[in-house]
């Protein structure tokens, strides 16, 4: 996804798993493919996309939430660079409060680069808070200028506090550009350490299509075995050649909560570390 130039508003409907994935409680977590490259988007699902392209910095803030009347969850990052820092609050996920301090780093050119998360992570009890260290490691594999290859481990620090467990998750994703970036295809497969794969293993597939400069399509299916479809469609809208509107919305067969987001990327001019 390119920023360049561009400001991101993201108005998404989601309605979302019922047990979620502990490494995507927000939704900004959920919503980009690991093989794309982008530097503020790189700060939310692959880390070493930072070193990709060094003229993509930007700063990222979203926020999703179920009610009005409920504070929701909060998503803030800026790229500069090889390097990006990011904060994370989950407000309320079984009456604790998560959050996330990140810096991320990323070695590396266009055609492959690594990078890491390193996260302090404060879990906030009614009583009490535990603070924790957690760290992801990303790679990014471009064998042409139109394919890319990704690898994610999250969780490798395997926080645990009483009833959350950050369980060691993994993903492998393929990402293909076709026709000038009209066409582009991703694939991955994600499933989680200590479990049995044919039980956790989670397939996913990603279609974006760009038929015309102003109006971006993207569509996501998502299955494993003990879930059912969950759909993801998007619509985005390049306005005045500087102001992308993007409407979303996530679905699965139980049609389960809804959940709405607002997301905001403004493209900054930076040095590289």
């Amino acid at each position: 996804m390119h920023i360049r130039n561009i400001i991101l508003f993201v108005f998404l409907v989601n309605i979302s798993f019922a047990q979620p994935e502990l490494s995507r409680l927000s939704q900004a977590n959920r919503i980009f493919f690991v093989s794309e490259i982008s530097g503020p988007t790189s700060n939310i699902v692959n880390p070493a996309g930072l070193a990709v392209r060094p003229d993509d910095d930007g700063a990222l803030i979203t926020y999703d939430f179920i009610d009005l009347n409920e504070q929701g969850n909060t998503f803030v990052s800026f790229s500069m660079g090889d390097l990006g820092i990011s904060y994370q609050d989950i407000y309320r996920y079984d009456d604790i409060r998560i959050q996330s301090y990140s810096l991320n780093l990323s070695i590396g050119g266009e055609v492959l680069s690594i990078g890491t998360s390193n996260k302090i992570m404060s879990i906030g009890y009614s009583k009490s808070d535990r603070q924790f260290f957690n760290i992801d490691i990303g790679l990014l594999f471009r064998p042409a200028e139109s394919i890319n290859l990704s690898f994610v481990a999250r969780n490798l620090g395997e926080p645990a506090a009483d009833s959350l467990d950050f369980v060691r998750n993994y993903t492998f994703g393929a990402g293909i550009s076709l026709f000038n970036e009209f066409l582009q295809l991703y694939t991955e497969i994600d499933f989680k350490e200590k479990t049995r794969v044919s039980n956790n293993l989670t397939g996913i597939a990603g279609i974006v299509l760009s038929p015309i400069n102003f109006l971006e399509l993207r569509l996501g299916v998502y299955k494993s075995p003990l879930k059912n479809y969950e759909g993801l469609l998007t619509f985005s809208f390049l306005i005045e050649k500087s102001f992308r509107l993007l409407a979303s919305t996530r679905f699965n067969e139980e049609k389960e909560r809804t959940r709405y987001s607002l997301m905001v990327v403004l493209p900054l001019q930076t040095v590289s570390f």
